[in-house]
Order: structure tokens, then C-alpha cells, then sequence
């Protein structure tokens, strides 16, 4: 029997029920968490999220996937909390939602470093929370090209994914070539990354014609509701 890690333990997967796969609980830049016009107070914040996954749950559904990433507002604390008060199943993330939000500390780092860093929350933990992270984030940094650094976390979450067997999700379908030129030289399974928000409009001519299901990979349609 597969298992997956939740912020409050593992489950099994026939436990997941419906699965909102790519989504934020909260969102911000490296620094954001001092602005308080940008991060509401915690009863705030608390009193808005709190009715909205309880509803998820009433409509039926079990798995809310929060893929943030380091540096971007992840709060495991806060997520442990909100699954014990509203009976969703919460999911944490490792890895970066791209290059460009990563603190100097990480920006610098090796392949190898990245990799011990994913596969550490994967397999003991999360800083001293307890919870260890279900899924690895990757994207590419503003602009629409990936950096030497977006590469390296990709490499990265490659090596881990094969350590570990969780799935990687990316933040964006845009310059899916090198993505999959990156997974296939650390012979990881296409099988295996769900590409994101391929229905945004960006990189478009490699969506709509499904070349990045040909290649292997899944394709995630997750931006409904935006204009």
C-alpha cells in the first residue's frame, strides 16, 4: 500500500480522496512575512482560510497539495493546524517555486547540497515541525528561461524524486525542453512531474498539442478561474 506525507503524517493513498493538487496558502517573496500589508495577522488569515478548506471538505474534498516552497511563506506550523481544525489532508512541499526566490544561502548551492536538502525533508523533516514534505516544487525564474540555478534545482529534484519516489509538480510549463532534457539525463520517469499550469496561456504551442504528454510528462490545467 502506497503512502504519501502530510503535514500531520503519513496516510494512505486511498485516503487522499479529491486532490486540489497545486495550490497556495499562503504566497510570498523572500522578506514578505515582515510586511504587514502584504501577510494578514494570524487570527486574520485564521478566520479566512479556515471556512474556505471547510467547505473544500463538505464539497467533498480530501487533499489540499500547498507547493509554496522554501523562501516563499511556507508554514508548516500554521498548515498542521489548519488540516487538525478543518479535516483536510494538507501536503507540504519542498524544493522552489523558481531560482529567483531563492535566499543567497541557497543560491549558491551544488547540485549535491540542493539534493541532500530536498531529500532531508522528504525523508526526516521540515526544520524542527515534525512533518516531512510530500512533493517537490521546481519552476523557472522570471523571465521565461531557466538560470544556471533554476537548472541545478531541477537536476536537483530529479535526483531526489529518484531517492525517494514523490512526485515533483513545476510552477510553470514554460521552458519545458530543458525541464525534460534535465529529467531524462538523471533518467527520471516523465511519469513522474506533473508540468503546471499549462492552461495559463504561456508556452502555449508546446500545450495545446500535447507535446509535453508525448514526451511522457503530465499535464496540469490548474489556473481555472483566473482572466
Amino acid at each position: 500500500m502506497s503512502r504519501v506525507n502530510t503535514v500531520l503524517g503519513p496516510i494512505a493513498t486511498e485516503e487522499l480522496g479529491i486532490v486540489a493538487i497545486h495550490e497556495h496558502i499562503g504566497y510570498g517573496m523572500p522578506g514578505s512575512e515582515l510586511d504587514t500589508r502584504w501577510w494578514k495577522t494570524p487570527e486574520e488569515r485564521y478566520e479566512e482560510t479556515v471556512p474556505k478548506l471547510r467547505r473544500f471538505h463538505e464539497y467533498g474534498g480530501g487533499t489540499f497539495v500547498d507547493v509554496t516552497g522554501i523562501c516563499n511563506g511556507r508554514d508548516i506550523d500554521y498548515y498542521k493546524s489548519l488540516s487538525a481544525k478543518t479535516g483536510v489532508n494538507i501536503i507540504a512541499c519542498t524544493g522552489f517555486v523558481g531560482g529567483d526566490t531563492a535566499l543567497p544561502f541557497f543560491e549558491r548551492a551544488s547540485v549535491d547540497y540542493l539534493t541532500r536538502q530536498f531529500v532531508h525533508e522528504i525523508t526526516v523533516g521540515i526544520g524542527d515541525t515534525g512533518s516531512r514534505a510530500g512533493v517537490i516544487k521546481v519552476g523557472v525564474s522570471r523571465g521565461g528561461r531557466m538560470t544556471e540555478l533554476d537548472k541545478r534545482i531541477y537536476r536537483a529534484a530529479a535526483c531526489a524524486a529518484l531517492s525517494t519516489g514523490v512526485p515533483i509538480l513545476t510552477h510553470l510549463a514554460i521552458d519545458a525542453e530543458n525541464a525534460i532534457t534535465i529529467f531524462n539525463e538523471e533518467g527520471l520517469p516523465l511519469d513522474r512531474v506533473l508540468f503546471g499550469h499549462a492552461d495559463d496561456g504561456v508556452n502555449a504551442e508546446k500545450t495545446r498539442d500535447t507535446w509535453i504528454a508525448e514526451q511522457g510528462g503530465r499535464v496540469g490545467f490548474d489556473t481555472f478561474g483566473y482572466e
